[in-house]
Formats: C-alpha cells, structure tokens, sequence
C-alpha cells in the first residue's frame, strides 16, 4: 500500500515508485540468518511451490524491466519473486484434494418468487 501511495503523490513530479517482494532468495544475508543450515534451508525449500530458493538473479530479472526506460509508465507495481508464494505444508499441498468427481455437488437454491422469475407471488 506504501508503494502505491507513494507512486500516486509522487507521480505528478515524475518519481515513480515501484517495490518488489522477494520470497526465499539463496546466497542472501537474509537467509543466511533465517536457515543458518542446510537442514533449516531444505525445510524452506520444500515450503516453496517451485521447489527451489529464488536467486539474486531472479531478482534482478523482475528489477531490471521496471528500469526507464522499459517501463516508463509502470509505478506503484509491486511484483512477488516468491516461486508462487509459500505454501503451508512442505511438499504438494493440493496433492489431497478431491477430483472433480469427488468434489461434493454444490447446495441447492431455493427458487426465488418475484417479477421476472416465473413464480410472481399472488
């Protein structure tokens, strides 16, 4: 919300502000403090839909684009580089969803009276 805020009071001047939100990026001071060992980053590894940590690179390849002149016109965008985002539970968190066929139908809904639907009142 800061971003874009601060792109909206800012524009008029010709600032523009962008932002971007890094999930898990390797070889970062970051991470070195939040999974200190390989055991602590293979658990937020598996915690990432991708399976794998961002790199310095992934950044930059988000970074770069919202450079002038590229995206002259883009502020207060604020793009994830967060391998889709952390799931709750390592692995495949959907893997125990029911299939289509499973999925239990829909609840009913009760006909509606009134002008337009067929069954007016009286």
């Amino acid at each position: 919300m800061l971003t874009r805020v601060l792109a909206m009071g800012w524009g008029p001047d010709g600032i523009r502000v962008n932002a971007v939100v890094p999930g898990p990026i390797a070889q970062t001071e970051g991470m070195a403090r939040l999974a200190p060992t390989a055991d602590a980053l293979e658990i937020v590894r598996r915690t990432v839909p991708v399976a794998r940590l961002g790199t310095p690179a992934d950044l930059a390849n988000v970074c770069l684009p919202l450079a002038p002149p590229l995206a002259g016109y883009v502020t207060g965008a604020v793009p994830p580089v967060d391998g889709a985002g952390r799931s709750p539970e390592p692995a495949k968190p959907w893997a125990n969803w029911p299939t289509p066929a499973e999925a239990p139908a829909p609840p009913a809904h009760p006909a509606r009276a009134g002008p337009g639907t067929g069954e007016e009142e009286q």
